[in-house]
């Protein structure tokens, strides 16, 4: 008989997977990297260097298409064939913990 696995939590559910994925990622990424911009801009003022007006815009758009990038990735590792090659080749990434349990 073939090995059998039940469909992980992503496989089964890979549009919530990508949603809360996508989630995090914009909720970590704009503030972050938003404030990070601007502490260097801060920084930079003393020196009298000031960095262009479209810098915080084509941040956000960078911010955007990585976010993006992130959900389309999510959705991909949600697909079944691909855990299975996961599973195979990359047991590590694969969606089941498979670490012994050390709990008492």
């Amino acid at each position: 008989m073939a090995d059998h696995r039940a469909l992980s939590t992503q496989e089964r559910n890979p549009r919530s997977a990508v949603l809360r994925t996508v989630l995090v990622a914009a909720v970590a990424l704009f503030p972050l990297l938003n404030v990070a911009l601007k502490i260097v801009v801060e920084e930079l003022e003393p020196y009298r260097v000031h960095l262009p007006e479209w810098l915080f815009a084509a941040l956000n758009v960078s911010i955007t298409v990585v976010v993006v990038l992130i959900g389309v990735f999510t959705r991909v590792m949600a697909i079944p064939g691909v855990n299975e090659w996961l599973r195979k080749y990359v047991p590590l990434f694969a969606p089941e913990d498979d670490a012994p349990d050390h709990r008492a």
